[in-house]
């Protein structure tokens, strides 16, 4: 079973402003007992503050185009693949129960009186249970206040509710309409989101185009997520001319801003010398910085390039590390590969109970090298007891992604079962010419079956980057088997 390595991840990230950072500068310290004297006054210092404070921002990460390729492969193929995740992250200052308390007083008053910013800030307390319980509902009645009146902030941070169906009912229409509301008013993160929402086809027709038009505007503001996503879109070649050089331009300028997909991306161009020279060493230096930061590809990725010894010492040790690191975040290519090394014992005790545990994970998420694994754990009766019936399930799983291993292992277990059905056949009761016939009958359905696996893979070795006497090798191989 090959350990699983994912090359560039378009980490496209989506943003709404919900973090709102309160610098020590930007907090206005008002006296109780003036503030019980007048509450107006306190609202008015609020306004006239307001400019100093430091807005906390959303940031929803999308994983973007991702290049599998198997342990030991030459070459990966580019796959596409984005998904949203929206994650709200918020710095957490040091002021106390009583302070934050105080805070959502003067807030509240100066929302009342219909100060934009001072709605917008309410709505971060109630998401993030700040000196109140914590209320999505809430959240969203003070960020439509703000937005109805223009508030380029509030409008994107609305967007990302409908977008998440926190506090309303699931939008993209809705999330679409107020994203388009604050791209227009020169919003960064909201061009960003916006062309997200075109790239997948949410609330809008999908249109790489669009996508790749909002994504440029962003960029051009100096957003890191959007120039992130530019790198993916030129890799790719999704509504622009396909170009390496170009990918590699935008991933280093989201880098200059620390960005881990960018950093990510980086690196696979690295590993496989798109755009860049090839080099394993530089590669594991940009993988190992977006793992530090907590990418899950990148540790994934890490892993691999500690177990095959490219860029660093071999070390089956350190490639578990990483692999369990990415494989706890839900990585389930990761997942995969910590299976393979628990059933081979490389790094770890050998035992198979852990590898089915990391197989299953794999496999529950989709992924075909995962679900062949499970299948063979079941086929053998290792970790978990033999069923050729849960085998075939899984194989089946597998196979229908194209997964050579998991189409082989399809053929066996069909393999099995016609024999076994010929068994039965021959120790029946029915004449021998019956016999005969029902012998031939599941002989050809097996051959037709194998001969359909076969041509398959022998397809996907004629258009695979192995050199041309390796390929006939591995077709003669299959024609013999």
């Amino acid at each position: 079973m090959n350990s699983q390595h994912e090359g560039v991840e378009a980490k496209a990230i989506k943003e709404g402003d919900h973090n709102e950072r309160d610098s020590s500068c930007g907090i206005v310290e008002i006296d109780k007992e003036k503030a019980a004297e007048s509450k107006k006054m306190n609202a008015a210092l609020l306004m006239m503050v307001g400019a100093f404070f430091v807005t906390l921002e959303v940031i929803a990460t999308a994983d973007g185009a991702e290049v599998r390729a198997k342990r030991n492969a030459t070459e990966d193929a580019v796959m596409p693949n984005i998904r949203t995740r929206m994650d709200v992250s918020f710095s957490r200052t040091r002021e106390g129960a009583a302070d934050l308390r105080e805070k959502f007083t003067n807030y509240s008053v100066a929302a009342e009186q219909g100060d934009v910013v001072a709605q917008s800030k309410l709505g971060i307390m109630y998401r993030n249970g700040q000196g109140v319980p914590p209320s999505y509902e809430e959240d969203v009645n003070w960020y439509r206040k703000s937005a109805d009146q223009g508030n380029v902030k509030a409008q994107n941070n609305l967007g990302v509710m409908y977008q998440n169906g926190q506090g309303v009912l699931q939008s993209d229409e809705e999330a679409i309409d107020w994203f388009k509301k604050a791209a227009d008013q020169g919003n960064a993160k909201a061009q960003n989101s916006l062309g997200w929402m075109f790239s997948n086809g949410k609330g809008v027709p999908q249109s790489d185009e669009e996508a790749v038009k909002w994504y440029r505007k962003s960029a051009g503001r100096g957003d890191a997520d959007a120039q992130n996503n530019l790198g993916v879109v030129y890799q790719n070649g999704k509504g622009v001319p396909q170009s390496y050089e170009e990918a590699v331009n935008w991933y280093r300028k989201s880098i200059e801003q620390g960005h881990a997909s960018g950093q990510f991306g980086l690196g696979a161009m690295y590993e496989n010398g798109r755009g860049v020279p090839q080099s394993y060493e530089e590669a594991v230096k940009w993988y190992k910085k977006s793992a530090d930061q907590g990418n899950a590809k990148a540790q994934n990725n890490l892993g691999v390039m500690h177990q095959n010894g490219k860029g660093l010492p071999q070390s089956d040790k350190e490639a578990v590390k990483w692999y369990r690191k990415s494989a706890e975040q839900g990585n389930a290519k990761a997942q995969n590969n910590l299976g393979v090394m628990y059933q081979n014992g490389q790094g770890v005790l050998q035992s198979d109970e852990e590898a089915v545990k990391w197989y299953r994970k794999s496999a529950d998420q989709g992924d075909a090298t995962g679900q062949f694994g499970l299948g063979a754990m079941y086929r053998k009766g290792l970790g978990v007891p033999q069923s050729d019936e849960e085998a075939l399930r899984w194989y089946k799983k597998s196979a229908e992604q194209g997964h050579a291993s998991g189409e082989f292992g399809l053929g066996g277990i069909v393999e099995k079962a016609c024999l076994n059905q010929m068994k039965k056949q021959l120790n029946g009761t029915k004449n021998q010419q019956n016999k005969e016939m029902q012998r031939r009958k599941l002989i050809l359905e097996w051959c037709i079956r194998m001969g359909k696996v076969c041509l398959n893979l022998m397809k996907k070795l004629s258009i695979g980057t192995g050199s041309q006497q390796t390929k006939e090798m591995q077709v003669g191989k299959i024609i013999l088997e």
